[in-house]
């Protein structure tokens, strides 16, 4: 075998790997989406209901998954939770895309002083991890759903400001916008019908990923009891809720750990995997 027809043989294995990964993330955050619609018409039981005769029980066929210490069926809490989860990620993304996409936009089209504020704002923020920023600002605003959206949003948007700047940067010294202003296209045709929609590409890869990283931001504010408030459930609730009975009833802990680990599993493959089908360079080097 030669070697060109071994560089074609190793191009078609990475070409065939990229799809098989957008595909298992597809199947993982499709599962997750219809577990969660499902959730909000459709629980077995009562999820914040307590019914003490069968705290503890493992899987049967009446509890699918078991019990929890009060006698609330774990399946009813996941699939509830799954509602709650993807709230937060749609919200919280939202918020990041809504406010650092302008934000990004109008520094890097902009520049100088306007630029300069915008930036040194988002690197402030930037500063602080995004976990521990959302923490800060749950721990101002109060616990609570709604206030877990704002914070892990308001975390995430310098990262969306940042990607947004990047894309116009790259942009707007383009022969095609040169020509756009050249017959007097105005700035804002130019921002939102040449521009933006040719930066889209990185924002929407990113806000993917992103997704599953609210996931996981709302999973650990609820666990330190910052996020959802109970009785209403919550993948991380649940887990600090097993803590203490890890030695007794594992599967307390197993059920909501392995739906965390699956939800931003699979946000993070189908981000992966629009990354490669989305980045021309990279479809060139693959084919």
């Amino acid at each position: 075998m030669n070697r060109q027809t071994t560089a074609l043989f190793n191009q078609k294995k990475i070409r065939r790997r990229r799809n098989w990964l957008l595909l298992i993330g597809g199947i993982l955050v499709g599962a997750a989406i219809v577990l969660a619609l499902v959730g909000l018409v459709y629980v077995p039981h009562n999820p914040v209901l307590m019914h003490p005769p069968d705290r503890g029980l493992g899987p049967t066929s009446t509890y699918l998954l078991g019990t929890d210490q009060f006698g609330r069926d774990i399946l009813s809490r996941i699939m509830r939770g799954a509602s709650s989860a993807l709230l937060v990620g749609l919200i919280a993304v939202g918020i990041g895309l809504s406010v650092g996409v302008p934000l990004g936009t109008l520094a890097g089209f902009v520049g100088q002083w306007t630029d300069e504020i915008i930036m040194r704002v988002m690197d402030a923020l930037f500063a602080f991890p995004a976990i521990l920023l959302a923490i800060a600002i749950v721990g101002m605003l109060g616990p609570g759903l709604g206030n877990t959206m704002i914070a892990i949003g308001i975390a995430y948007v310098p990262i969306f400001a940042r990607l947004a700047r990047a894309g116009v940067l790259s942009q707007k010294s383009s022969v095609y916008v040169e020509a756009a202003q050249s017959i007097g296209c105005s700035t804002a045709r130019l921002l939102w019908k040449h521009i933006l929609p040719n930066s889209l590409s990185p924002l929407i890869v990113q806000a993917t990923i992103t997704f599953g990283g609210a996931i996981l931001a709302e999973a650990a504010l609820s666990y330190l009891g910052l996020g959802v408030q109970p009785p209403e459930p919550s993948w991380g609730q649940m887990l600090n809720d097993a803590a203490n009975y890890l030695s007794v009833a594992p599967w307390l802990a197993v059920f909501p750990g392995v739906m965390i680990s699956l939800a931003v599993l699979g946000f993070n493959l189908l981000g992966d995997g629009l990354r490669d089908q989305l980045d021309p360079q990279r479809r060139t080097r693959a084919a």
